[in-house]
């Protein structure tokens, strides 16, 4: 293993350490590697707004749904059968295109254009002083580079959060805050039996394992007993009227995702 190509990049803010960046070279034996074109993912999207429901209805209406549930007896095989039925439906009454799936690493960028013009601006302007760090007039511009870069920063935070309370999407505020939050872990300070707040992971740990050690008692191997407990009633089936699956149908959200099979709400209202 051998580090090469160690150069000096700008700080964070103003910051008088440098950032390195190195590359580490490592030597493997040779392997023949097959050189593939790898096509990318095709993903199909479905226009809703647009859908044939009425054309929908007259194709699920003219199929034999006895003679469906007569050649799947099992629930499983039913409800594979059922989906293919609903998604030719679907391809044939819902308009489409293909997308193209990105790469999760090619992301929407954090900050704003102007933000990110004043970052690099600012690297250009640390380069220059790396090679001249005596230079007033170099290190006052890069002060002030680094000044306007931080207020465009905060500016840039602001009008994101400015678009998140005027959202009024609960969800997007849960992520929002669960984003900027330093501590995931979802404990927060413990108090212990002095009354002293404990931040520290390790002493929170020891702290509730001697509460639960206090509180438990030691085993004694003896099994209580327990007798059988008579059933009242037995489920032998379920009755769904049609009006229960009404009522169940209304209650779903047309601007909800799709669920583990695929199909969205907007379907089923």
């Amino acid at each position: 293993m051998l580090v090469a190509c160690v150069t000096s990049h700008p700080p964070v803010g103003l910051s008088d350490h440098v950032t390195i960046i190195f590359s580490v070279a490592i030597a493997f034996e040779a392997e023949t590697v097959k050189c593939t074109t790898e096509q990318p993912k095709i993903t199909c999207k479905y226009q809703w707004a647009n859908a044939n429901f009425d054309a929908m209805s007259v194709y699920l209406y003219s199929i034999d749904w006895m003679q469906v549930i007569h050649t799947n007896p099992s629930a499983s095989s039913m409800w594979t059968e059922f989906v293919k039925l609903v998604q030719y439906a679907i391809d044939a009454c819902v308009p489409s295109f293909a997308v193209p799936v990105k790469c999760k690493l090619s992301t929407k960028p954090r900050h704003s254009r102007l933000v990110r013009k004043l970052d690099a601006k600012k690297r250009r302007i640390w380069t220059c002083l790396s090679k001249t760090p005596h230079n007033f007039f170099l290190r006052q511009k890069y002060k002030d580079c680094a000044d306007e870069w931080r207020q465009a920063v905060c500016q840039n935070e602001i009008l994101v959060e400015e678009r998140v309370v005027a959202a009024n999407n609960l969800g997007a505020f849960n992520n929002y805050v669960y984003k900027h939050t330093t501590n995931h872990c979802g404990i927060g300070v413990v108090i212990d039996k002095s009354g002293s707040p404990i931040t520290n992971d390790h002493e929170k740990a020891n702290d509730f394992n001697n509460h639960f050690s206090s509180v438990g008692v030691v085993d004694n191997d003896a099994v209580p007993p327990c007798s059988d407990v008579p059933l009242c009633c037995i489920l032998d089936n379920i009755n769904i009227s049609a009006n229960d699956a009404i009522q169940s149908i209304n209650k779903l959200k047309t601007n909800s995702s799709c669920g583990p099979d695929g199909l969205p709400p907007v379907l089923f209202k």
